[in-house]
């Protein structure tokens, strides 16, 4: 009797340490669970954080390339309106060519012609060291003197529309040709083409 009255009372007191550890217990769980959650919380802030940054990064890059663009722009604009300023001058300029003799009316072309890239003119297309080059006159003897010398040259063509071509010039060639050199391939018509393989 006395034993099971011992076994009662430990029993009892076992299960009130229990509870009592318990209860001790839930607010460690807490605060833990608490801890997890705001870690959690902040990463996915750090995140989203980042991601606010980086999209300011590319509006940033995306208003700087505008910026670049519109300069470009305006620098082309203003390229255009020199250009169109100066068409009167050079209208003037080719018809008091027109009225000059010989060697002084030749030079004059010259002049007239490496104004701006023409938009038409007498073509001939050469090999050089396995490139090619395109060069344009302003007329067929012009054209024919300056491939006279050369076993690697096509005939002389006349290209009506120059700037449809798409070809990239630089002034001041032989004899005051525009020309493109160093290229990989022959332009393609209406450019003059080799009849058979160049040598």
């Amino acid at each position: 009797m006395r034993d099971d009255l011992i076994q009662q009372i430990n029993s009892s007191e076992r299960r009130a340490i229990s509870r009592s550890v318990l209860f001790s217990s839930i607010p460690i769980i807490i605060a833990i669970a608490a801890t997890v959650y705001t870690s959690q919380r902040l990463a996915e802030a750090s995140k989203a954080d980042e991601r606010v940054r980086s999209a300011n990064r590319e509006a940033l890059r995306i208003e700087q390339v505008l910026q670049r663009t519109k300069a470009e722009f305006n620098a082309v604009m203003v390229r255009i309106q020199s250009a169109q300023a100066q068409l009167p001058q050079v209208e003037v300029l080719i018809n008091s060519v027109a009225q000059r003799p010989g060697e002084a009316k030749d030079s004059a072309l010259v002049a007239v012609w490496q104004i701006a890239p023409p938009k038409q003119g007498w073509c001939y297309q050469e090999v050089k060291a396995g490139r090619f080059l395109v060069a344009c006159h302003w007329s067929m003897d012009r054209c024919m003197q300056a491939k006279q010398y050369s076993s690697s040259a096509t005939k002389c063509s006349f290209v009506a529309d120059l700037p449809g071509t798409g070809w990239s010039p630089r002034a001041k060639g032989y004899m005051g040709s525009w020309f493109e050199e160093a290229m990989p391939a022959l332009r393609p018509p209406p450019f003059p083409q080799f009849q058979s393989a160049p040598k």
